[in-house]
């Protein structure tokens, strides 16, 4: 299960949120294969000042974050890039972290994902 947080700079409508939150979800459903009620995103919206952007971006700057665990296909994970590239608007930019255990501690087999 991906979880994803959206990170912006500035007011968007309710409109925008929930195409952003849908871009990045159903990037997740193609790339991804989660199950349709799977779900986890999360809509941060920052002050200005407490966002800045790098100068070259402006103040639709958008930052995707999408934590999955280790073990998803490398395929799956660059699909999952160019698609939520191609779902949002220009100029964001998408982050992949994995998931990772303690040091010397194995994730159950039941939470080692072999999706793609």
């Amino acid at each position: 299960m991906p979880i994803a947080k959206i990170e912006v700079c500035r007011p968007r409508t309710r409109e925008e949120v929930a195409a952003l939150i849908e871009a990045v979800y159903q990037a997740q459903l193609l790339a991804l294969k989660v199950p349709e009620d799977d779900k986890q995103i999360r809509y941060i919206e920052h002050k200005p000042e407490h966002f800045p952007v790098p100068p070259s971006k402006t103040a639709n700057y958008t930052l995707v974050e999408i934590q999955i665990f280790p073990g998803r296909s490398l395929d799956a994970k660059r699909k999952l890039c160019v698609l939520d590239r191609a779902g949002l608007q220009p100029r964001c930019m998408t982050a992949l972290r994995c998931r990772r255990n303690a040091p010397g501690t194995q994730a159950p087999s039941s939470a080692r994902p072999t999706r793609p």
